[in-house]
């Protein structure tokens, strides 16, 4: 299938999707209360038919869900459609227009030009140009729906860096895929930590994670420090001496030295970075 072929796909499924309504969650919801002092559906609904949000609310709404995302992502080429291409579709008078922000089965017609504004940011949070091919031959390796699904959190965080990234994330792939005790979550969550550290990076993967892997490990052991303060001394005196609380606890701290050296040990090959070697 061509880029342009991959687009029609694309574009179709994304105009199915928009077709449905447009579905606030409970992230759009919580800002509304926050930023506006609403809580109460209706005055919601009249807030967002009125137009005082300035834009804020077509904007969060507009974000592929996972279930989007999941329906192209097999359409998309293992290279991905380039920008020149999908822009092409962001003026294309859509077929189901005017769209509709769904709220408790009440709809809230959008203008032509804010309809075009939500297909627009949809296609291109949906980050069809990023080139995932050094992940073709892993096809025959995982079932469909992990293959998709690490092209889909890729694709999700954005994720762009060197060869030496792509090469990381590649081992750390087929590194945890080859271990006996594995399963989809962990392995989710392992390659999203690595997105979060390694994009837009071009320096040694190794170099990077070893950076973050002393910061927790100083983290840590300020979170420790700071509680034995907290059993002898009270806040109040500890806040008068400018002592700062940590801005980690030293749970989420141990959390991240673990995966990193989890994700050290599965795609570095560098046991040497084994959490029972961090202190």
């Amino acid at each position: 299938m061509n880029p342009y072929e991959s687009m029609k796909a694309v574009s179709r499924i994304v105009e199915e999707s928009l077709s449905a309504g447009l579905i606030p969650d409970m992230e759009l919801y919580h800002f509304i209360s926050s930023a506006y002092g609403l809580a109460d559906r209706n005055e919601i609904i009249e807030f967002i038919t009125d137009g005082h949000d300035s834009g804020a609310v077509l904007d969060l709404i507009s974000y592929p869900s996972d279930n989007l995302r999941n329906s192209v992502e097999r359409f998309i080429p293992d290279e991905g459609i380039s920008c020149d291409v999908y822009e092409k579709w962001f003026d294309i008078p859509a077929l189901a227009m005017p769209y509709f922000i769904l709220i408790d089965e009440k709809k809230i017609l959008l203008s032509e030009n804010d309809s075009l504004y939500c297909r627009r940011k949809i296609i291109k949070r949906l980050n069809l140009h990023i080139n995932l091919n050094y992940l073709s031959e892993l096809k025959d390796v995982f079932t469909g729906t992990d293959f998709y699904g690490i092209r889909l959190l890729l694709r999700k965080k954005k994720f762009i860096t060197g060869d030496a990234g792509r090469r990381f994330i590649k081992d750390l792939i087929t590194g945890y895929n080859s271990m006996e005790s594995n399963n989809s979550e962990e392995l989710f969550s392992l390659i999203g930590l690595t997105c979060n550290m390694l994009n837009n990076q071009d320096e040694d993967p190794r170099d990077i994670l070893s950076i973050k892997r002393e910061y927790y490990k100083n983290a840590y052991m300020e979170a420790l420090e700071f509680a034995k303060l907290l059993k002898t001394y009270s806040m109040e005196f500890i806040m008068m001496q400018k002592i700062q609380p940590p801005l980690i606890t030293a749970e989420e701290a141990l959390s991240m030295l673990e995966m990193i050296s989890r994700i050290f040990s599965i795609a570095g090959g560098m046991s040497e970075f084994g959490f029972n070697q961090v202190f």
